[in-house]
């Protein structure tokens, strides 16, 4: 039986954050210190300098690109070796 109704489904790559996590854990777990800078919810403002060189950011213009095409890209990819592995596996 597989994880999902769909079988097409189990072929898709696993989702980034969750392999980050599960590095985040196992290095955890091995004793290492992980510094999370992931989301969360801050007791204290941003520093200063943090929130100056977002707006510095922000206003060049050649940073709002449209990620979707290299997000597909890169699933396409992850996908392409999944699917070969599976096939050199059979």
């Amino acid at each position: 039986m597989t994880k999902y109704s769909n079988n097409l489904i189990d072929n898709f790559p696993d989702y980034l954050f969750n392999k980050i996590n599960q590095q985040k854990l196992a290095l955890r777990q091995s004793g290492e210190d992980v510094i999370d800078l992931g989301y969360g919810n801050p007791d204290i403002p941003s520093h200063e300098l943090v929130v100056e060189k977002l707006i510095e950011s922000a206003q060049i213009k050649k940073n709002h690109i449209d990620i979707k095409p290299i997000l597909i890209f890169s699933l396409a990819k992850e996908l392409k070796l999944k699917i070969i592995k599976n096939i050199s596996n059979e």
